[in-house]
Formats: C-alpha cells, structure tokens, sequence
C-alpha cells in the first residue's frame, strides 16, 4: 500500500522522481509526484504547491489528505522546517514530536460539516509506529535527533513576536510551526496514521537577532544528503509499520465519513457544480 509523503519547503525535492500527477478531490485539485523506493510507493505531495503558491493559511491540507485517502494511503508522514524554543533543540536538529498545541484562528480542521456530532480522541496525535520508524532512520543515519516534543501551531505567515514565543514557552511548546496540525487532525478524522519529521532551521523570535525566511530553504539543503538517507531509509518502512489501534478505532466513523464526502462530490457534479 503506498504511503504518503507531505513535503515542506525544500523536502519536496529530496526524492528521486519526475512522475508528476494531478487530480480532484471534493475539495478542489492537487499536484503530486510519485516515487518507489525498495519497492514502496511514495506519493509526494509539496506542501505549499510546486510554485510554492500556497502560504500556511491557505493551504488546501483537505484536498491533501482526501486525496491520499483517495489513492489508498492509510499512512503519512509529513516534514517541516520549524523554529526552536527549546534549547536543547538546536538548528539543524530532527524533532519527532509527540503532541501539540494548536494557536490557530482561522483554520478549517474538520470533514464533520454535517448534522452529526463527531468528538475525535487526539490522546495520541502522531502515530506512534511511525515516529518510532523515523526514530531509528536518525539514529541509524547519524542525525541528532529528538523523539519527543510539543509542537505549537500558528496561524501565519507572519512570524511570532518574542512575546508570543515566550507565552509558547510558558505553555511547554518545543517547537514552532504553522502547517502541521491541521494535516494531523484531518488524517485522524480519515483513520490514517500521520506523524510529523521536524527540522529546526533557527531559534524562536526573540532568541536570535532576527528571523529570515532564507533560513528554511538554508536548513534544509545545508543538511540535504543526511536528510535524504534518513527518508531513504524511514519511509519504505513507515510503508509496512503496524497501525495501532488509535489509528485505527475511529475506522468506521472515517470509512462512513470517507463514503458521504465522496457521495456529495458525485452529486455536486451531476448538479454541474463542480468539475469532475
């Protein structure tokens, strides 16, 4: 079964493929590549867009992840560049975190817009087969790595004031991002395991002079062949990792919820209200 494959800034370009695709969702189109590494599928979808049109806030993350589920993706994981609030998680660092913290305003986190009330258990937010493969990557790579961490979102694009990262800090958020809780929460919605590779390309407002976006794309191709051995050798296995019983208990809710969104897409194009 292939997995899936989100891919930050700059991590889009780490895998060896031109097989460049498009398709509909519900939720509008998207543009993803595929690639086979020792025999596994990857279905890599860029982030932000191949022109990097897509800034965190309006990003389409749910044609994202209805168009994995829609490709048979049961598993994704996903990588960012992140700012540090912790100081032992340094630049250039993997961090695997475990939880977060969402300080989002306007994100639209939910597939339940219905006459039905769906609570989502999010006790374990990252699935913890797949941290535990990108784990061993690091390790057997020789990248310093993190395996725990609270990840706070934001809402963008702008960056957070010190103030802000202090009061980040003060609720016991490690990590700075503005992407990955929406994908986190809409994959759980669909019963797909997800798990985030963090990188941390510089300190938090306030524990540096300044912030620059050029640290990001700085972060990730200073470190690009280390971070390509550890996809190489984490992702074929997160292909095959077990999927717990947390990924796995809201599975009918999510084939139920899977069906009706695929039902309404139907009749909106035979309604001609959307494109096929």
């Amino acid at each position: 079964m292939a997995l899936g494959f989100i891919a930050g800034t700059g991590f889009e370009h780490l895998l060896p493929t031109s097989d460049r695709r498009r398709m509909a969702t519900p939720f509008g189109r998207i543009d993803y590549l595929v690639a086979t590494l020792r025999g596994q599928t990857i279905i890599v979808i860029p982030r932000h867009g191949f022109s990097h049109e897509y800034s965190p806030f309006r990003m389409p993350t749910k044609a994202h992840v209805f168009g994995l589920r829609s490709l048979g993706v049961r598993r994704i994981v996903a990588a960012s560049s992140v700012a540090s609030a912790n100081e032992t998680m340094l630049p250039g660092d993997v961090i695997i975190p475990d939880q977060f913290i969402d300080l989002t305003k306007s994100r639209d986190q939910t597939f339940y817009h219905y006459d039905v009330t769906v609570h989502t258990d999010m006790t374990e937010p990252f699935c913890a087969s797949l941290r535990q493969r990108l784990h061993a990557a690091c390790v057997q790579k020789r990248v310093r790595v993190h395996d725990r961490a609270v990840y706070a979102a934001t809402e963008g694009p702008r960056y957070e004031t010190p103030a802000e990262i202090q009061m980040i800090r003060r609720l016991g958020g490690d990590l700075i991002g503005q992407s990955a809780v929406q994908e986190a929460v809409l994959a759980k919605e669909l019963g797909i395991c997800y798990a985030l590779m963090a990188v941390v390309s510089s300190r938090a407002a306030g524990l540096q002079k300044r912030k620059d976006s050029r640290d990001i794309l700085d972060s990730i191709w200073s470190r690009a062949e280390p971070l390509r051995g550890v996809l190489r050798a984490a992702l074929p296995k997160a292909a095959t990792a077990a999927r717990r019983q947390r990924c796995r208990e809201n599975a009918f809710e999510a084939e139920s919820l899977y069906q009706r969104l695929q039902q309404d897409a139907g009749n909106a194009v035979r309604a001609g209200r959307a494109e096929p």
